[in-house]
């Protein structure tokens, strides 16, 4: 995922992994400023509603 662009946000590297998912650090490209936040994915076998 590394490099993917979702929305306005490009994924620049993975931060950690556990039971629930992955968690990303993204960067907002079209902000001036340059935002960085974080994303995280659930893992498959996880419930969703």
């Amino acid at each position: 995922m590394i490099g993917t662009k979702l929305g306005h946000h490009e994924i620049l590297e993975r931060i950690g992994a556990g039971g629930m998912g992955v968690v990303y650090l993204a960067s907002d490209a079209t902000s001036r400023y340059h935002y960085e936040t974080l994303g995280t994915t659930l893992a498959p076998e996880v419930p969703r509603k």
